[in-house]
């Protein structure tokens, strides 16, 4: 049988028991997936680490659980990713997150372009959103969901934390996966619907960031998310 796999956010480390505070796990086990005392479940705290655990009892909603096994978890990503992308409809940006979390990338930064269609984002709905990605995906370690930034603040966050900056926009030179160093840090900047106005990709060019397209046809922003990711985390 499939191990039901949890996130926590109490650090397991190198002890032997651990009780588990949550009452959503809690309900989950006991009404949902009906997970009784005896049973094993795999749990991980977000320190690139994944234990095998065996249900003690619940008190309540919080979970007793003896833990039997320790092993690295080896679905990391082979390179660090900053994905800044421009705000898009509520479902549509949500699903940026699952796919982006399911992809590997490590930082998600949410962008206001001239051309976003929203202003604002529930961030702990994101973040639920990519936790649940991870315990479906196998993934260990949940990306960062930063603050909201504007173009400006964005452009500037990217240069301090990688030295590739690649701006995708379907005016670009065509993205050729080769031209970056597999070890290279890299911020994928994704455009809205309607992509990035002129004055923004004159903004780029003149940060010194690199502007590819990834192909001739015309993806909608989510789709490029998907596109950009699969060539640059792999």
């Amino acid at each position: 049988m499939k191990l039901h796999r949890f996130y926590i956010e109490e650090t397991v480390g190198n002890a032997d028991q651990i009780r588990i505070a949550s009452s959503g796990i809690g309900e989950q086990l006991q009404r949902v997936v009906k997970r009784k005392p005896g049973d094993n479940i795999i749990i991980f705290d977000n320190s690139g680490f994944e234990y095998e655990v065996v249900i003690i009892g619940y008190d309540n909603y919080t979970i007793i659980c003896d833990v039997k096994k320790k092993t690295v978890n080896n679905i990391l990503p082979k390179r660090e990713v900053y994905l800044f992308a421009s705000i898009v409809k509520k479902d549509k940006f949500e699903w940026i997150v699952e796919k982006g979390t399911e992809l590997g990338v490590t930082h998600i930064i949410p962008v206001i372009s001239a051309r976003s269609e929203k202003k604002d984002l529930n961030t702990d709905r994101l973040k639920r959103i990519s936790v649940e990605a991870c315990e479906q995906s196998g993934r260990a370690t949940i990306p960062e969901i930063a603050d909201i930034l504007n173009l400006d603040d964005a452009i500037t966050l990217s240069k301090s934390k990688t030295p590739v900056v690649i701006a995708f926009h379907t005016d670009g030179e065509i993205f050729k996966k080769e031209e970056f160093s597999k070890e290279a840090v890299i911020s994928a900047f994704i455009g809205p619907e309607g992509g990035w106005t002129p004055e923004e990709i004159e903004m780029f060019h003149k940060s010194g960031m690199a502007v590819r397209n990834l192909g001739p046809q015309v993806l909608r922003a989510e789709t490029a998310v998907v596109a950009a990711l699969a060539q640059l985390v792999f």
